[in-house]
């Protein structure tokens, strides 16, 4: 499956920003460019007037290690984030 993200700013981490687009095959990044060729069988999504990272990973986490009785023993403090990023648990440093 291709995903094709169009018109977007994006911030590469060894260039400088530019206006473009990010082709997405099989969940990894293959391209970057100013403008890229939608394919046959490419999902695109307009991106204009947002800000694509590729690569970047937003590793803010709290450990979760609560004194005993004080806390949810399932909980890494992160749920305040949940609805909008990715997170990390404590077990996935293991």
């Amino acid at each position: 499956m291709e995903m094709l993200f169009k018109g977007g700013t994006i911030f590469p981490i060894t260039k400088k920003p530019f206006k473009g687009d990010l082709l997405v095959k099989d969940g990894k990044i293959h391209r970057m460019a100013k403008s890229i060729k939608k394919t046959k069988n490419c999902e695109v999504v307009d991106v204009s007037g947002k800000y694509l990272f590729p690569g970047f990973i937003d590793a803010h986490c709290h450990i979760g290690l609560y004194p005993d009785g004080l806390g949810d023993t399932e909980s890494e403090g992160n749920e305040m984030t949940e609805p909008i990023t990715a997170d990390l648990m404590a077990l996935d440093a293991f």
